[in-house]
């Protein structure tokens, strides 16, 4: 359990309260120490999944910044099958546009035309996130869980001493915040 090792995650579904709003609490995971992404299909056709790694992505610093656990496997992430999320996005692209353009009067449609562009913009970088990915020694779920969450640890500069200090003496820390992102929406 991350928790008792002193490393707080924040996750939308937990730690969100009723009425809060979720464009805000995306933008506050940039505040995080580290982010873990639990890239997924489901991950890349979420708007919302897709809006938080965007301002993530703003971070100067974000590739030292994400943790990548891929689920189930690498396979969605192959240069041909990038093609395929191109494609979905270009469709959500079309059907918001379509039902816009038979909207009578087009006053006061901020929000849509916001929406519109929030799916311009994944599309023009889902290539470039996906190959990011793609790109990155990233491990699948079952791979780090079966390491015992070594890479994680390691990437956050935790070592097996200050876990075992950790666990033995239970002493209040100072706790690193992590951020982790749904699968889907």
């Amino acid at each position: 359990d991350f928790r008792s090792l002193g490393i707080d995650i924040i996750r939308d579904v937990r730690s969100m309260t009723y009425k809060e709003s979720i464009k805000t609490f995306m933008k506050g995971i940039t505040t995080s120490n580290f982010v873990i992404l639990l890239i997924s299909p489901d991950f890349l056709r979420s708007e919302s999944c897709m809006y938080e790694i965007a301002e993530v992505f703003k971070t100067p610093d974000y590739t030292s910044k994400i943790l990548p656990v891929i689920l189930p496997s690498h396979d969605f992430l192959k240069p041909q099958n990038r093609v395929d999320f191109i494609k979905y996005w270009e469709q959500r692209i079309v059907e918001l546009n379509e039902k816009i353009k038979n909207v009578e009067y087009l006053v006061k449609i901020e929000s849509l035309s916001a929406e519109l562009n929030h799916f311009n913009n994944i599309r023009s970088s889902i290539d470039e996130v996906m190959h990011l990915f793609h790109d990155m020694n990233c491990f699948t779920f079952e791979q780090l869980k079966n390491n015992n969450y070594k890479p994680i640890f390691d990437s956050i500069g935790f070592s097996k001493e200050r876990i075992r200090d950790r666990k033995s003496t239970r002493l209040n820390s100072s706790h690193i915040p992590l951020s982790r992102m749904p699968s889907s929406a």
